[in-house]
């Protein structure tokens, strides 16, 4: 059994994760309204250290022809908008062009910022097709396709894809739907590799803050999801996304861990994720612990959902 997209939506506001005021849902309601119907997945974005009530809202869709269509119709809704147009650029070079057939996820965050939500959503394409482990293949695809999604960056692209060689790009994005625009590596790497990696890049970050916290995160997982931002110059930011938890036999976050990273962010952590865990449809979260260029962490929770009924 497949879930509508309302259905799921639905499904999951009722795992008692989710604390939203009445604004925060109509305007989530009327994105929901809006998007095409055949989502691969959703997934609200959260802070858990804060407990504030706006959260960043997530859609994916899978690359079929049906739905390529759907998307573009939807973002030509969002026209005359330059980002809006290089969006559309992607979707017609991914049905027409054959490097392109190799990207199978798309999805869109709808990015909660001075009291709204974007109009045009921060765009992500996935690059985690078994073709893309020639990097040669990726690296050509990733230029010619930033040549139109974020040609303002295309030559700090050319400069910071050959030290990623090393990683494995899972996708890159582009935050149309903030205030300042940038591109995004996502990549997987050992977990204390990292820091001859950004030395690599000349990252200017706080990197003694970072070890620390990566000393940490390594006694649950020897590898991370990272996330590097960047503009014409690379970000001090930088994003860890620990693994994901599907089943309560994969929780990591015990007290003994839960201990070690508030001594480090000097966060106090929702630990009340679980719920998300029991709803009838598939689920999983992941933390994400963002450094930021102010030396200060941010710790958010991704809450995801597809749209199939669980498995008994």
């Amino acid at each position: 059994m497949k879930y509508s997209k309302s259905e799921l939506y639905s499904i999951a506001l009722d795992s008692e994760v989710q604390h939203l005021n009445n604004t925060v849902l109509e305007k989530l309601q009327t994105i929901v309204s809006e998007i095409p119907e055949n989502i691969h997945a959703i997934c609200f974005e959260n802070r858990i250290d804060q407990f504030e009530d706006p959260v960043d809202f997530l859609v994916c869709y899978y690359c079929s022809s049906h739905n390529l269509d759907s998307v573009s119709s939807y973002i030509n809704q969002k026209t005359p908008n330059k980002y809006a147009l290089r969006i559309n650029d992607f979707i017609n070079n991914r049905k027409q062009s054959p490097a392109y057939k190799l990207v199978n996820l798309i999805w869109f965050s709808f990015d909660y910022e001075e009291g709204r939500y974007s109009t045009v959503p921060t765009f992500c394409v996935s690059t985690q097709h078994c073709h893309f482990s020639d990097f040669s293949l990726l690296s050509s695809f990733i230029i010619n396709t930033s040549e139109f999604l974020a040609p303002e960056f295309l030559n700090k692209t050319k400069e910071l894809l050959p030290s990623l060689e090393c990683t494995r790009i899972n996708h890159f994005s582009f935050t149309f739907g903030r205030k300042a625009f940038r591109a995004k590596f996502v990549f997987k790497l050992e977990t204390l590799r990292l820091p001859s990696l950004l030395k690599d890049l000349d990252w200017k970050g706080n990197l003694y803050l970072l070890e620390q916290l990566l000393n940490t995160i390594v006694q649950v997982s020897d590898e991370i999801q990272v996330g590097l931002s960047y503009s014409t110059e690379l970000s001090e930011k930088i994003e860890i996304e620990l693994p994901w938890i599907t089943s309560l036999d994969e929780n990591y976050l015990q007290d003994s861990f839960l201990s070690s990273l508030r001594k480090i962010t000097e966060k106090e952590l929702s630990t009340n994720l679980t719920p998300w865990l029991n709803l009838k449809v598939q689920t999983g979260y992941y933390i994400k612990i963002t450094l930021t260029s102010a030396s200060e962490f941010n710790i958010k929770s991704y809450l995801y959902s597809s749209p199939y009924k669980k498995r008994k």
